[in-house]
């Protein structure tokens, strides 16, 4: 399940009408669901719950900064806190991640 849908003929992003951000801040624009990421976290995690494994967004798949706070807000139960960062040593210093999210498990490759 993800949080776009079409309403009343409009495609929508958890309530919100695209065309009225494309109207507010033009286009190209890249549009994300917060509700989306945190389903989509919580099913992966919930799936190794029984397992002993770490379970990390890439930082290279995308480096968008509101999407990592996101990821690393996620409240999982079955990881304890949120989704770990992978990132490789070239993105951590052209990223200030250390100032974006909670420092946890580091992971450099």
């Amino acid at each position: 399940m993800h949080h776009f849908s079409y309403q009343e003929g409009r495609l929508c992003c958890e309530q919100v009408d695209l065309t009225r951000i494309a109207d507010e801040v033009g286009t190209p624009v890249y549009v994300y669901s917060k509700a989306t990421l945190t389903r989509h976290a919580r099913v992966l995690a919930e799936a190794f719950e029984h397992t002993d494994c770490l379970i990390a967004y890439s930082v290279k798949a995308n480096g968008n900064l509101a999407v990592l706070r996101v990821c690393d807000d996620v409240p999982l139960e079955a990881l304890e806190e949120g989704l770990r960062l992978d990132a490789v040593h070239v993105q951590r210093k052209l990223l200030p991640l250390d100032r974006l999210v909670k420092p946890r498990v580091a992971r450099l490759g």
